[in-house]
């Protein structure tokens, strides 16, 4: 079945179709601090749309609230964007609040597809295998594949 791929290199670019089968990446931070929350447990995360949503959604929720803003964690976060820093911490069975500059808005945008994948180096093999069973399972319904780049405040980043 012929496939149809779309490169989006910046959030603003990014336009997922119902039907479409999304990635997106933003390897320095936000997706590779996904994968290793996932690896040490965490349950869930809650992509926030910006700090403050953070914040109250995670006070009210009783949640982990982590991310940056600028490169730093604000003021009444937890924890910030780092991979490091996440491989070192139990997270089992916890659920996590995350809020970035540049990749969760990446994340939310690719929603609007019918699945939507965090992809890093550190889980590239399996994010290209799921996005692809999925387009599979999809069949003749399926849309494109839409790799989504995070950017820096809507620049390209290189």
């Amino acid at each position: 079945m012929p496939r149809r791929l779309s490169v989006a290199l910046v959030r603003s670019l990014v336009h997922a179709q119902s039907n479409d089968v999304c990635i997106a990446v933003d390897v320095l931070r936000a997706t590779t601090t996904l994968a290793v929350l996932f690896g040490q447990g965490c349950r869930g995360v809650w992509l926030a749309p910006d700090v403050d949503s953070a914040l109250r959604i995670g006070r009210d929720s009783g949640r982990l609230i982590c991310g940056e803003a600028g490169g730093l964690p604000p003021p009444g976060f937890d924890h910030g964007n780092s991979p490091v820093e996440f491989s070192r911490l139990d997270l089992t069975a916890r659920e996590v609040v995350f809020a970035t500059s540049n990749g969760t808005g990446t994340l939310r945008a690719c929603a609007a597809g019918r699945h939507a994948y965090a992809g890093a180096f550190v889980n590239l093999t399996a994010t290209v295998q799921a996005a692809l069973r999925s387009l599979d399972a999809l069949g003749d319904a399926a849309g494109r594949l839409l790799i989504a780049c995070a950017g820096t405040h809507d620049r390209f980043s290189t």
